[in-house]
């Protein structure tokens, strides 16, 4: 009966150079860098040619040679993978229909296409905005590689299409009123029928950015800073949720005090703002506040009782805890 086993290995072994070795129990040949020519490896003899140019060896070891080189590169190997960029790296996953699976690196929106530095990109949320059936995605970026405080951002939008490399971009809003923008959170909250947005910037307040309903993709967008959150901290999350059931979208927000809070800042605190009948007019917005913590840094909606009503759970930097209400 014939068996044979197969190794193509880069490893760097004997000239401490590349080989590849294919194996045949009984008889066995190997390719020699850098002009890969092949070499008989004889089956009868156990002895390698003080030139390198003529193995001869049994069958065990052919076998223990093979096994060598194996276990000798896998170490090798595995750093290799490591420093490899997952994007240059050959997929070993497969699909259960045999299909490998592979992710593909593919640009959607960067400073070279905007044509505007839009560094600092921090959060983003995907919805059909524009009511064509395919996803958009808003996007927003702080615009700081530094702590400066210096209000300036870019709340971005890629409008989807039906090939995933053909993106519509947009600027929502930019400057002062997208000052450090930070996080961003989709809903209908003037109930029209159509997918609103809301900012949080660090500096320093909400921003409201109404759809208009029609021309959606080039008409601008109605916007309004809510009275009650601007100019009073830092804003870096923002949920947008129907906390009691009437049918209107409520927003929470953590108010953490500073762009770069020390750890003595006084406490500040996680909010539940309530849009008005017409959620552009900025000075009608209301507030409920929650507690006041050391930088409360998130406030997220779920239902964490399974009570069928959501709840918020609270993360408080500066004390190290959690809170839920």
């Amino acid at each position: 009966m014939s068996m044979s086993c197969t190794f193509i290995i880069n490893v760097r072994r004997l000239w401490e150079r590349p080989l590849a070795m294919r194996c045949i129990i009984g008889n066995g040949i190997w390719w020699r860098w850098p002009s890969w020519r092949m070499r008989p490896c004889l089956p009868e003899s156990n002895h390698i040619s003080d030139d390198g140019r003529t193995w001869s060896m049994s069958r065990c070891c052919c076998i223990a040679i093979a096994l060598a080189i194996l276990i000798s590169s896998s170490a090798s190997v595995a750093q290799s993978d490591r420093d490899t960029p997952v994007a240059d790296t050959p997929t070993r996953a497969q699909a259960d229909d045999g299909r490998y699976i592979s992710w593909r690196e593919h640009i959607i929106d960067d400073t070279r296409l905007a044509e505007i530095s839009i560094s600092g990109s921090d959060g983003l949320a995907m919805a059909d905005l524009d009511g064509d059936g395919f996803l958009d995605i808003i996007s927003v970026h702080e615009s700081d590689t530094t702590y400066d405080g210096v209000a300036d951002g870019h709340v971005r939008v890629a409008y989807g299409s039906a090939d995933p490399d053909r993106w519509t971009l947009r600027t929502l809003a930019e400057g002062e009123e997208a000052g450090a923008a930070e996080d961003v959170s989709i809903g209908d909250v003037n109930n029209d029928g159509h997918l609103d947005v809301i900012i949080a910037c660090e500096l320093s307040h909400l921003i409201y950015l109404q759809n208009p309903g029609e021309n959606i993709r080039d008409a601008k967008w109605g916007r309004a800073i809510p009275t009650i959150t601007k100019d009073r901290g830092s804003y870096i999350r923002v949920f947008l949720a129907d906390f009691d059931g009437d049918g209107q979208l409520e927003a929470v927000s953590p108010n953490k005090g500073a762009q770069n809070p020390a750890g003595e800042t006084p406490p500040k605190p996680i909010s539940i703002y309530h849009p008005p009948d017409d959620p552009l007019d900025a000075s009608a917005w209301t507030e409920t506040v929650l507690g006041t913590y050391g930088v409360p840094q998130n406030s997220e909606p779920v239902d964490l009782d399974g009570d069928g009503d959501l709840d918020i759970v609270c993360g408080i930097r500066a004390e190290s805890r959690l809170v839920w209400f």
